[in-house]
């Protein structure tokens, strides 16, 4: 066995196609996984085989010790070499096309790993970013920005917009589009299809929910508590359009789920417009408090902006959510100075519902 073993160990073309096998494998337990390698790892493994195998033949020829056998590995090698110089420009054109450009691209606020075939037609297909050495092995995104030649991510074709887009679900079906000729999944299919995920989740334990309203009839907005770690709650967002028989998840985040701490206050003025104030780590008194709004109806959401006035002395905190009132979004924040309050009042000016500006000092 030890002599097996060394024999092996010596043997640099063995050596190679087992690290060729081992690699293989791993390669199917990602797809297990739902993962796979990027493509650098792929290119890395490529460049060791290649040298690997072209060493451990020539390391066989040197120690063959027949002659016969030496000229005839001698002759296979010069058959190779002679097809690799005849046909080099279809090998290069196949290595060309199996290793396209690979950008790691933020995206509607999710990390993907793009890759860009631009052969014949530009065409992008997004995968969830992983880490350095993984990604997901599901296609997420793909996108066509017309005839090859080009790749939209190389810094000198970042005016270029996408011609058409799809959205893929986990199965493969298309959920959002704008290619009239592709039909997509609705939101009442899409909540038909995955009803673990998105179908009345905790509608009967109301235990959970931490904010619910009803826009109208029809319309209705909850969000509920899915768990709590490290002094916050892991939130979802959920949205009724058909009076409170089918919940779509909307937070568009990788598992639809967002963290803000406890004692988080929401409000959605409508179906669009809503905005979440969370105070921060609990016994700061607002110190490290945020407010952040979402214009989509709860997929995405950003921090406010509220305009500072030399008018106010001290850093603006706030724990209340903003309000509707005279047709305008108001905000009601303080200060704190020598262990004293200072309540003002802040408006959203026009329909920029991203900055509060000063308005008066609540006396």
């Amino acid at each position: 066995m030890k002599k097996f073993l060394k024999k092996i160990a010596n043997n640099i073309f063995i050596d190679t196609l087992i690290v060729i096998v081992v690699f293989i494998l791993l390669c199917g337990i990602n797809g297990l996984f739902g993962v796979m390698f990027r493509q650098k790892v792929y290119l890395t493994v490529e460049i060791i085989a290649f040298i690997g195998l072209v060493i451990g033949y020539v390391q066989i020829i040197v120690k063959n010790e027949s002659r016969t056998g030496t000229g005839t590995l001698i002759l296979i090698g010069i058959l190779i070499l002679t097809v690799c110089i005849i046909f080099w420009k279809m090998i290069l054109l196949f290595l060309s096309l199996s290793h396209k450009p690979e950008h790691v691209i933020e995206k509607d606020n999710h990390k993907y790993v793009a890759y860009v075939n631009s052969f014949l037609d530009v065409e992008v297909e997004y995968y969830d970013y992983i880490n350095a050495l993984l990604a997901g092995n599901t296609l997420k995104i793909k996108e066509y920005y017309g005839k090859g030649g080009y790749d939209p991510f190389d810094g000198n074709h970042d005016n270029y917009i996408a011609e058409r887009y799809y959205y893929y679900d986990e199965e493969g079906k298309v959920i959002k589009t704008n290619d009239k000729n592709t039909p997509q999944i609705t939101e009442y299919e899409l909540n038909k299809n995955d009803n673990d995920k998105q179908q009345n989740i905790s509608a009967n334990n109301t235990s959970d929910i931490l904010y619910y309203t009803a826009i109208n009839d029809k319309v209705k907005i909850k969000i509920v508590n899915q768990g709590n770690w490290s002094g916050k709650n892991i939130i979802q967002i959920f949205k009724t359009i058909d009076g409170g028989e089918n919940w779509i998840s909307q937070l568009a985040t990788s598992d639809g789920s967002k963290d803000v701490h406890y004692d988080s206050k929401f409000t959605f003025i409508n179906e669009n417009l809503g905005y979440i104030c969370d105070p921060g780590l609990q016994g700061t008194d607002g110190n490290n408090s945020s407010l952040m709004v979402t214009t989509d109806g709860g997929k995405h959401f950003n921090e406010v902006t509220i305009i500072p006035s030399d008018k106010i002395d001290g850093k603006i905190r706030c724990n209340e959510v903003p309000y509707l009132e005279d047709d305008k979004v108001k905000l009601n924040v303080y200060t704190i100075k020598d262990q004293q309050k200072a309540y003002y009042k802040f408006v959203n000016k026009g329909e920029s519902y991203f900055e509060f500006y000063y308005d008066f000092k609540n006396e």
